[in-house]
């Protein structure tokens, strides 16, 4: 059974004339379902040098770049930025390794962080096993020796790219005991492609407190007046950041009654917004994805209102850049408008509008 399940953005090609050629290629197929994670978001930071190992209480700098990575990943929550390698990180770690067919111990070793760097810089491409399971070949053919099998949900980042002589793409991947070829068939790809990054530059977004206490301070100085203390885990918008001496201050608002200054040191910006200046602020736009949800808020983690579909063209009337990019509020119908994703569609101002 085949279940497209509405997501940020769904594409599925299947080219059902060569299911014949490449059958022999599947042990056993299963039930299939595609859910694409709406995107990923929310890397400030992306390397962690490879000659580290951290693990359970390990502190400082790397774990919390680490850990942006994860949450880019979608493999923990945002409040999962601590700076600490706690349960919640090591239990993402284990997930990771697990999906990666690597060693799931819960330690991020070389080859951990190696593979979540190249996917968070878009180094590396991936595939996804969808059947129960898959042969793994010595050559890319359908007739090839089979060196070993791969199971659903597993993810492997593609070594490299072959064609049949029936145009069928195969992908070289590495197994923990074999390197061989799966057909394209049977895989969900997942390309090559960077995650949207907080722009450290950034103005205007929100921070996450990571002291363990901070004081929001009248102006950017350690010596200014105290106004109140916010503690860590916490989450704040800013509205202006400076650089005075070589420090980093955001300017958050507390509450409806407290604005002020923090030390940029023990804050991460988890949020940034930027103004949209690549695109007119209004027009038309085209959904480009089988499948868009529009949202209340411009977050993929935002409520779903709406589920737009592939071709369908809409007017917009707002343009957030939010992580460096673009969310467009559009109106649906006269009861339903709400934002988009811009990586999902495509801005056209001569195209004529139909909804």
């Amino acid at each position: 059974m085949l279940n497209i399940l509405p997501t940020e953005g769904v594409s599925f090609y299947m080219n059902f004339k060569k299911i014949a050629a490449v059958l022999a290629a599947v042990a056993i197929i299963g039930s299939t379902s595609y859910a694409a994670a709406d995107s990923i978001f929310l890397s400030d930071v992306v390397t962690v040098s490879a000659a580290v190992t951290l693990r359970r209480n390990s502190t400082g700098s790397s774990v919390t770049q680490l850990q942006q990575n994860l949450v880019a990943l979608k493999y923990l929550a945002a409040s999962g930025v601590t700076g600490k390698y706690d349960a919640a990180t090591e239990a993402a770690v284990k997930k990771f390794q697990t999906e990666y067919n690597l060693d799931a111990d819960g330690v991020a070793g070389s080859k951990t962080l190696t593979l979540i760097e190249s996917l968070v810089n878009g180094t590396a491409g991936v595939i996804e096993v969808k059947s129960t399971l898959l042969n793994v070949r010595a050559t890319a053919d359908a007739k090839g020796k089979i060196l070993t099998t791969v199971k659903q949900g597993q993810k492997y980042v593609i070594a490299g790219e072959a064609t049949d002589s029936e145009g069928t793409k195969w992908y070289k991947i590495n197994t923990k005991t074999a390197t061989g070829f799966v057909c394209s068939d049977f895989v969900t790809l997942t390309p090559a492609q960077s995650v949207e990054k907080v722009d450290p530059n950034a103005k205007k977004g929100i921070v996450r407190i990571t002291g363990e206490v901070l004081n929001v301070r009248k102006s950017a100085s350690t010596s200014s007046k105290k106004l109140y203390t916010v503690k860590s885990g916490q989450t704040y918008p800013f509205s202006d950041m400076k650089t005075v001496n070589g420090t980093k201050w955001y300017y958050i608002k507390v509450n409806k009654n407290v604005s002020g200054w923090i030390l940029g040191k023990w804050a991460v910006p988890i949020e940034s917004e930027t103004a949209a200046t690549d695109v007119p602020k209004s027009g038309k736009l085209t959904v480009v994805v089988n499948i868009l949800q529009v949202r209340q808020s411009p977050s993929t983690s935002a409520k779903r209102l709406y589920t737009t579909k592939f071709g369908e063209v809409y007017s917009y009337s707002n343009v957030r850049k939010i992580n460096n990019v673009n969310w467009y509020y559009i109106k649906v119908n006269k009861s339903i408008s709400g934002w988009v994703l811009g990586s999902m569609v495509s801005v056209n101002s001569t195209t004529k509008t139909t909804k």
